[in-house]
């Protein structure tokens, strides 16, 4: 099935693409989902889900969950599962607890093995160079770059965060030259329209997304590959834990390395932060 829809996301819109990145990122949940509840969820319409699943050719929303579901039990080869964390069935709290640990730690080795440090290096050089920082990304990306915003604020970076697909992309065309720009998306989806905005101004931004070859990454002038295991298993039924945790690493390293280029400055401001919000909580 998803070798077939990504022969077709060429015919998508802007924001039919969100609502494939959306189901890409999280099949399990869209089993359990009617069409208003996805279309909340991939900040669409349900008109737009069915849009999106005729031009996939299915002949209905339902139609595309059978497939779905059909797909996942094919290639996992599990029966009666939990549909929310099948790997986790019959096992203890402890279990549970560990191979979680695992998996977040062999994701965060394996997003280290294949880092380019050089390409981290020109990001924060660019994001110093920067009047501000933009960072796009909806669903599971928006999440995991809320606690990168909050610590660049705390360092004195003027930060914006858009989530949703007309504010994206309205906000690209608008914002000022010489902001620099993260672009977050697993499958290089959901920000791609952002990215030919972003090229076409000629602004410089980074794009963190899985290492499909994909348009986002050709528009980028920066990309940084997280660990994926290709197309058939973007399905895994618990991959957001994964690319959660390499997104968030990717984010620390850049965050880390940026710290300490200015250690002693950075560490005056981030104490100053800290004093502010201990004084007034709500700030």
């Amino acid at each position: 099935m998803i070798n077939e829809m990504s022969k077709r996301i060429h015919l998508l819109s802007e924001s039919e693409k969100v609502i494939y990145d959306y189901i890409i990122q999280n099949p399990n949940e869209v089993l359990k989902m009617t069409v208003r509840e996805l279309a909340q969820a991939s900040f669409s319409s349900p008109a737009t889900i069915i849009r999106f699943c005729k031009k996939l050719n299915f002949d209905s929303y339902n139609m595309l969950k059978l497939e779905l579901a059909k797909e996942l039990k094919d290639h996992e080869s599990l029966e009666d599962i939990d549909v929310d964390f099948p790997k986790f069935q019959s096992k203890t709290n402890i279990q549970i607890a560990r191979e979680i640990a695992s998996m977040e730690k062999d994701a965060i080795t394996k997003t280290l093995n294949q880092l380019d440090m050089k390409v981290i290096d020109q990001v924060v050089n660019e994001i110093k160079r920067s009047s501000g920082v933009s960072i796009y990304g909806n669903g599971f990306s928006s999440n995991v770059s809320q606690n990168f915003e909050s610590l660049l604020r705390r360092i004195g970076y003027n930060v914006t965060r858009e989530l949703d697909n007309s504010r994206m992309t309205s906000w690209a065309t608008t914002c000022d030259s010489n902001n620099f720009s993260i672009l977050i998306s697993y499958t290089g989806f959901s920000t791609v329209d952002v990215a030919k905005i972003l090229h076409k101004r000629n602004m410089k931004f980074v794009s963190i997304s899985g290492n499909f070859n994909n348009e986002l990454k050709k528009l980028s002038p920066y990309n940084i590959q997280i660990p994926a295991l290709g197309e058939i298993n973007a399905f895994n039924r618990v991959a957001p834990f994964t690319s959660n945790t390499e997104i968030s690493y990717v984010l620390d390293v850049i965050y880390g390395v940026l710290f300490n280029r200015d250690y002693l400055k950075n560490s005056a401001k981030l104490q100053n932060s800290l004093s502010l919000q201990e004084f007034n909580p709500n700030q």
